[in-house]
């Protein structure tokens, strides 16, 4: 198993874990592309950690 599958897996994982099923278009994550999957993932990252403080509640 090569390195990018190996991150990929776990990036696959990952995003289960936020709640994410399927790709932006509505592929299975899996099939994404490497880079695709891996600037969809960052992306999710970064709203998760902008959202708790873009609210007037925190």
């Amino acid at each position: 198993m090569s390195s990018e599958h190996i991150h990929v897996k776990f990036w696959v994982e990952e995003l289960n874990e936020y709640g994410i099923k399927m790709g932006p278009n509505g592929e299975a994550l899996d099939s994404m592309d490497y880079y695709d999957l891996r600037a969809f993932l960052l992306q999710q990252k970064l709203r998760r950690d902008l959202e708790p403080k873009a609210s007037p509640w925190f």
